[in-house]
């Protein structure tokens, strides 16, 4: 398919990516556990030129993450990445087992080998207690769910001599990250405690976004941190179960924010619990009318401080 110099989303990746001519682009591929040389009809030389060097023995080199540089007027490469980068995120099964092999698109002014040293570095991790991990900042679900709680200097530190980092979000929209300007001496950065902590509900974030998409397109705005108190929300019922999590999850969702608060919800749990019987059987098992009385009853209780009637998600 040819560059289309209208579309708005190309157009501005594009004029991004040639703004500065100091600058060189980039873009950033996850091949975990895909290849996507033949899907973006790329050379093997320039596939092969640039591969991040994670030095782990338990994970193969076809699938280490890779800098594809792209001349400024290449739309070609930028359409294909974009595009395929789009259909990633449609509403389909494969993401849980395939990923997302567009990680985004980078300028730098650094020479590449200093800017491949930096980034394999960000992604190799110390977890107290659990030794070295790979981190992918590659998939862009990870570093889109990880930049809001880097202050500053982490940012900064993440970044280090790239000066733009653009990537995809849910909604099919480009966003573009910066920091402020970084110094050789500015160590690549390592995750605290607390952005560790932050970490570990992503993979339960993800797959409720998964569901979430089937019945909400475009998701709402702040769909990012709905998901994330939807899995708290199922995590306060003492639900550790991935599909438990996502199931309530989806509920919360669907009815209210605070539906995991609801007596009639928590008495369901509870008897789910005492008979062993599955919580999609228990929840199934309510008719619409019973949600209905439940979005209803919380409604009620949050009129003192927002609209009446207001949809808790979109407003």
């Amino acid at each position: 398919m040819a560059f289309d110099p209208h579309h708005p989303q190309q157009r501005r990746l594009a004029e991004a990516l040639a703004a500065d001519a100091s600058l060189q682009a980039y873009v950033l591929l996850n091949p975990l556990p895909q290849d996507l040389r033949s899907a973006l009809e790329l050379d093997d030389e320039l596939y092969d030129a640039h591969v991040l060097d994670l030095r782990r023995q338990d994970i193969p080199r076809e699938h280490y993450p890779r800098l594809v540089p792209i001349h400024p007027h290449a739309t070609e490469i930028i359409h294909a990445t974009l595009a395929h980068a789009l259909d990633e995120q449609r509403p389909s099964s494969a993401e849980s087992t395939q990923g997302f092999g567009i990680g985004g698109w980078l300028t730098s002014a650094a020479k590449p080998a200093v800017l491949m040293d930096y980034l394999s570095l960000c992604m190799s991790q110390i977890l107290r207690g659990d030794g070295r991990k790979y981190f992918r900042w590659s998939d862009r679900r990870i570093f889109e769910w990880m930049w809001p709680v880097l202050d500053a200097p982490a940012r900064t530190a993440l970044l280090g001599p790239v000066a733009s980092w653009w990537t995809l979000d849910r909604r099919g929209a480009l966003q573009e990250h910066t920091a402020a300007p970084w110094e050789p001496s500015i160590k690549p950065l390592r995750l605290s405690d607390a952005h560790w902590r932050h970490a570990h509900p992503c993979e339960s974030v993800q797959d409720m976004l998964r569901g979430w998409q089937a019945f909400a397109d475009p998701l709402p705005q702040a769909y990012l941190p709905h998901a994330a108190q939807a899995v708290r929300a199922a995590h306060s019922l003492g639900f550790t179960a991935e599909a438990d999590v996502v199931l309530i999850g989806a509920y919360v969702l669907q009815i209210h924010p605070r539906l995991c608060e609801h007596p009639r919800l928590r008495e369901l749990v509870r008897r789910a619990r005492e008979r062993q019987q599955p919580l999609a059987e228990a929840l199934a098992g309510v008719a619409d009318d019973g949600w209905d009385a439940m979005r209803d009853d919380l409604v009620r209780a949050d009129r003192p401080t927002t609209e009446p009637n207001r949809d808790p998600y979109h407003g």
